[in-house]
């Protein structure tokens, strides 16, 4: 729920093709992230990346993760599926 994914999903179709185009053509570019600093739990920076390139990411990861999750350890459980 972010202004970022609200515009995307305004015109969703519009814009999926459109990464899709850009990354078939080797024309997608990273975008500039958002830079800002929590002071809770920890005070921490925190870079944020596009909506665009969030969809990106989660292709990636999605595609990737089958052949990582065989060398992790057992008891390493960040960003892992029923761990």
């Amino acid at each position: 729920n972010t202004k970022q994914a609200l515009l995307f999903e305004l015109h969703l179709e519009t814009n999926i093709f459109q990464l899709y185009e850009d990354i078939k053509e080797r024309k997608y570019e990273i975008s500039q992230s958002t830079i800002f600093i929590i002071e809770k739990p920890v005070k921490r920076e925190i870079c944020a990346a596009d909506f665009r390139d969030r969809i990106v990411h989660h292709y990636i990861a999605n595609k990737l993760n089958p052949y990582f999750e065989k060398l992790f350890i057992y008891d390493s459980y960040a960003c892992r599926k029923e761990k």
